[in-house]
């Protein structure tokens, strides 16, 4: 009888073990990051979407700037070029980090192939949870030979931030409208 017993008991504690790998410190967490991107004074929240990254999947911001520009709740704002946005982590920086940015379509696919049109890495340094950089003109914007892509607020740019931290890998992208070039005082 005693048998019996350890037997489903074994069972049960070696599933118990099973199921609890990955909810430990040491396991992925499933927790997102707190990420808040802001600009202006008085800060506006820019919209976001975020998901965690699996270890064995490349990322796919296309998908993800779709899924922003399709979601009707939220407005894509327009920012003057020159103005600061601002990446605020609630938790602690990550380990490592990169800022893509893209130029769009109104659908959210890339405007351009990268090989045509370089993607711009963004340089950002993190010093207490924030870090910000300054919206420039992005070169691809002259590529375009769509007099209607020069009027103010025609140019669609993507951001696609991806940080890795000890137990977790995620990628956000938030979305703005503006200028293809600076206007001229």
């Amino acid at each position: 009888m005693k048998k019996i017993l350890l037997i489903p008991l074994s069972l049960f504690i070696l599933m118990l073990t099973a199921c609890s790998y990955g909810t430990s410190s040491g396991g992925p967490s499933s927790e997102p990051v707190d990420i808040t991107i802001t600009t202006g004074n008085p800060p506006i929240a820019l919209p976001t979407i975020s998901k965690p990254i699996p270890d064995t999947k490349q990322t796919n911001h296309e998908d993800l700037f779709q899924s922003l520009i399709k979601d009707t709740s939220k407005t894509v704002p327009y920012i003057q070029l020159g103005e600061k946005i601002q990446i605020e982590l609630k938790d602690k920086a990550p380990q490592s980090y990169e800022l893509k940015e893209y130029l769009l379509r109104d659908s959210g696919t890339l405007k351009y192939k990268e090989e045509t049109a370089k993607t711009i890495t963004i340089d950002l340094t993190f010093q207490d949870g924030k870090g910000s950089f300054i919206l420039e003109e992005n070169v691809a914007s002259y590529l375009s030979s769509n007099t209607q892509d020069y009027e103010e607020g025609a140019t669609l740019r993507g951001f696609h931030f991806v940080g890795e931290w000890t137990n977790k890998k995620e990628e956000l992208v938030f979305v703005v409208r503006t200028d293809a070039t600076k206007k001229s005082s």
